[in-house]
């Protein structure tokens, strides 16, 4: 996979988490708070700076009450 390619899958992930973060309205603060990362950290994830990890993936699926597929397929 090229590196643009994986950006592109990356955007498709962060914007999947920050539409399901405000749909169950959490604030950046306190999602973050909840899975156990930084508020920057959150930041990065949705903002495609950063890769996270299939870890804080399930964590924000179980937060969010989805499964973390629905976060991930593309």
């Amino acid at each position: 996979m090229k590196k643009k390619e994986i950006d592109k899958y990356l955007k498709i992930v962060g914007d999947r988490i920050k539409n399901q973060r405000e749909k169950n309205n959490y604030s950046i603060e306190k999602f973050s708070e909840l899975v156990g990362i930084s508020r920057m950290q959150l930041y990065r994830i949705e903002g495609v700076k950063v890769n996270t990890t299939i870890a804080v993936i399930k964590k924000m699926a179980v937060i969010l009450d989805i499964r973390p597929g629905e976060l991930l397929d593309a």
